[in-house]
């Protein structure tokens, strides 16, 4: 990421056929069809209250490419 400060990402990387589930406590579980690689700022936002367990990946891709990532664009006005 792009950021003027670091956010201790972290990576992770999981296998095909590893269980997964959103991290809600009797929510949706599934099983991975594909292996994925992520990445976790839980780092620098556990200083905020965010959970190492529950609180997801900003960025992450597939194996067969599909990707997502976390984009925040905000204005920053220097005076």
């Amino acid at each position: 990421m792009d950021w003027y400060h670091s956010f201790e990402d972290m990576v992770f990387v999981y296998p095909r056929g590893q269980k997964m589930d959103g991290g809600v406590d009797g929510g949706f579980a599934w099983t991975s069809k594909y292996g994925s690689v992520g990445c976790s700022v839980i780092g620098w936002a556990e200083q905020f209250g965010f959970d190492f367990v529950k609180d997801g990946h900003t960025d992450g891709i597939n194996e067969k490419g599909l990707a997502a990532h976390l984009l925040d664009l905000k204005k920053r006005v220097t005076v």
